[in-house]
C-alpha cells in the first residue's frame, strides 16, 4: 500500500484549525455539506471543483491545501463526484 492524499481529512483539519464544523465550512463554500461527508463515508477523495471553491473561500493557496499532511493508508485514491 502507498501513502495516499486524503483531502476529505484536509477539509476536516482545516476546518478545526479554524474553530468551524466541517457543515459550517462546506455551507460558507456553497458546498453541499453532503458532498464531503458522502465521500468520507465511501472513502473517496473530494473532487478538485469542490477543493477549489474551499481553497478560496478560506483564501488558501491550492498548492498550500495539498502541502497539508493528512494522509491515509490506501491503494488508490478514488475520485467522487459531487451531488450537489
Amino acid at each position: 500500500m502507498k501513502n495516499t492524499f486524503n483531502s476529505v481529512a484536509r477539509v476536516e483539519q482545516l476546518a478545526a484549525q479554524r474553530g468551524i464544523s466541517v457543515s459550517r465550512l462546506a455551507l460558507e463554500c456553497d458546498v453541499n455539506p453532503s458532498t464531503i461527508f458522502t465521500a468520507k463515508s465511501r472513502g473517496c477523495q473530494l473532487n478538485l471543483d469542490t477543493i477549489i471553491c474551499i481553497c478560496d473561500h478560506l483564501e488558501l493557496p491550492l498548492t498550500e491545501f495539498f502541502r497539508g499532511s493528512v494522509h491515509s493508508d490506501t491503494a488508490t485514491a478514488l475520485l467522487c463526484k459531487d451531488s450537489a
